[in-house]
């Protein structure tokens, strides 16, 4: 028997977990377009009319926006616990985790996912 919060505890892990495809996406999409810029450099900097001080500067603005996504994406709280999702981390940033490292919530996981701590994952 389902209990009248059920529905908003469901939506709210709903919501957590869109929250978290988006930040992923928004940090993949900056992070790829990093090499485009690196690569047609010059041409970038000759179609803005950016001088070499300039581009540097947008570069290093770029970069700082990649990073802060990924350690956004790296911090993201866990639906269930509260606590940070990722304990293992790509380049510090990005999370790798299938699981959440306190509560063992899956990725992606749901309120009726019933994972408790010190359960083994197989």
């Amino acid at each position: 028997m389902m209990t009248t919060h059920e529905p908003d505890r469901q939506a709210r892990y709903d919501r957590e977990w869109r929250r978290f495809r988006r930040l992923r996406a928004a940090f993949w999409m900056l992070f790829t377009g990093l090499f485009p810029i690196l690569f047609f450099g010059a041409g970038i900097k000759h179609l803005l009319g950016l001088s070499t001080g300039g581009f540097v500067e947008l570069l290093l603005a770029y970069m700082a926006m990649v990073w802060v996504t990924g350690y956004n994406v790296s911090g993201f709280p866990c639906p269930r616990c509260g606590r940070v999702f990722a304990g293992k981390r790509w380049f510090g940033l990005v999370s790798t985790a299938q699981y959440c490292n306190f509560c063992k919530l899956p990725l992606w996981g749901g309120c009726g996912d019933t994972k408790l701590p010190g359960t083994q994952i197989s």
